[in-house]
């Protein structure tokens, strides 16, 4: 998550720059994919997002009257980028993908605004629509290398592999935290374009670099434990749970790299931490019951 210019940049509320990202795959998702042992698939989700909200069109309730979506559309005065806020806000994604074009058409637009704006519509899961703007930050402002990382995101969520990898090594060079972010960034994509050995130098290089950031740690660990080295996987969220001591993914995944690993009596005690710290953490339940019935 990005929180603008002038502010620390967080991913998932972790600093590392200092103009506005997105976060990247939602952490559930990420874990659900690869949690898996025998006869059990952990997934980690988060609370189920709403619907789209109501269609534009005038309400069948009363004659003439219209929508909070089509009034915003309608509000021209306002910046576009304010109307694009707010039809997100209240839960018009419609009426947001309909005032993309104009945005992109829009001349004289800042670069903050260009990535809050895209950063808005990733975190709605708007993918194509942010990747056209990131696509535009990039193009006036060539020189910026959050709008090349931005933009790789979006790929990377679009499933764009080769595009997305393109885009991250085209970003030009910049600060010690935004190679870093470079080099984690294009470790995931290698990872999903099946370049196992590739991605996980990558990981373990931004890890080295970044042991804090919780997100280096879990892409990591995971990759280990999809790769079978489930003592490295082990090592990787030990030490990444000595900075990040409350985080249930890190100790979720410490405790499933245990179980694959042979250490069932390890496994057990950090689960009972975990729930400790947790309890209505309902992964880890699950874990634990597969280690028990291990037993």
């Amino acid at each position: 998550q990005y929180t603008g210019a002038n502010q620390t940049w967080t991913w998932q509320n972790r600093p590392v720059m200092k103009i506005s990202l997105w976060t990247d795959l939602r952490r559930g998702q990420r874990l659900g994919a690869l949690l898996i042992v025998p006869s059990l698939l952990l997934i980690i989700a988060q609370e189920v997002r709403a619907g789209n909200g109501p269609l534009l069109t005038p309400s069948p309730q009363i004659a003439g009257e219209q929508t909070e979506g089509a009034k915003i559309a309608r509000t021209s005065f306002r910046p576009l980028a304010d109307q694009i806020k707010d039809a997100l806000a209240k839960g018009y994604p419609d009426t947001a993908r309909m005032l993309v074009p104009k945005f992109l058409a829009e001349p004289n637009v800042t670069a903050d605004t260009v990535l809050r704006t895209g950063v808005n519509l990733a975190q709605h899961e708007l993918f194509p629509e942010a990747a056209d703007v990131f696509g535009r930050c990039v193009k006036d402002h060539p020189a910026l290398f959050e709008g090349y990382y931005n933009l790789a995101l979006a790929e990377l969520a679009l499933r764009k592999y080769p595009a997305a990898l393109s885009t991250i090594q085209k970003a030009p060079r910049a600060s010690q935290p935004q190679e870093v972010a470079r080099t984690y960034l294009r470790g995931k994509i290698e990872l999903a374009l099946g370049q196992g050995a590739q991605a996980e130098q990558d990981l373990a290089a931004a890890f080295t670099a970044a042991p804090q950031e919780e997100n280096y740690a879990l892409d990591l660990g995971l990759a280990y434990i999809r790769a079978w080295k489930y003592q490295p996987a082990v090592e990787v969220f030990e030490k990444a749970g000595s900075f990040q001591k409350d985080s249930p993914f890190l100790l979720l995944g410490l405790g499933l790299a245990q179980n694959l690993g042979g250490q069932n009596a390890e496994s057990i005690e950090t689960c009972h931490i975990l729930l400790s710290r947790h309890p209505d953490f309902s992964p880890v339940r699950v874990l634990l019951a597969f280690a028990l019935s291990m037993q």
